[in-house]
């Protein structure tokens, strides 16, 4: 590759792309026939503007967003067949299903999924007993 070659705007952001998304510099190099020196010195300069890092906050959200789309899919499915199957699991099994589903419900309302029931006088939090009235 001669000295001082000057690359295109679409290789330069196919770069700062690869960049953005963690590729190693070595793979980039290779990939797309460029020395890791004027991969370096294009990413110290984007980091210098700023421009890498939106780029990476930019795909960050791309990719929330597509892992929160499949996450919902995925909930969808699996709820779907637990509702199919939890007329045939055991008592253990459903209680299992409820102890979960309860949790989840609880921790997307913000509220503990701390383990308290009520003992008599004494209230059971996280295995631990404590008396009613100590806790006033």
């Amino acid at each position: 590759m001669a000295q001082g070659k000057k690359w295109d705007d679409t290789m330069k952001e196919k770069v700062k792309v690869l960049l953005a998304v963690n590729t190693p510099i070595k793979d980039i190099a290779s990939k797309e026939n460029l020395s890791e020196s004027t991969i370096k010195m294009w990413k110290k300069n984007w980091e210098d503007d700023g421009t890498l890092t939106e780029l990476r906050t930019n795909k960050k959200e791309e990719f929330r967003e597509l892992y929160i789309n499949e996450a919902k899919e995925i909930v969808l499915l699996a709820n779907q067949r637990i509702k199919e199957t939890i007329k045939d699991a055991s008592a253990a099994q459903a209680a299992t299903i409820a102890g979960i589903t309860i949790d989840k419900m609880r921790l997307m309302l913000g509220e503990s999924t701390d383990n308290v029931s009520h003992n008599g006088l004494n209230i059971i939090i996280g295995g631990h007993v404590v008396n009613k009235e100590e806790s006033k």
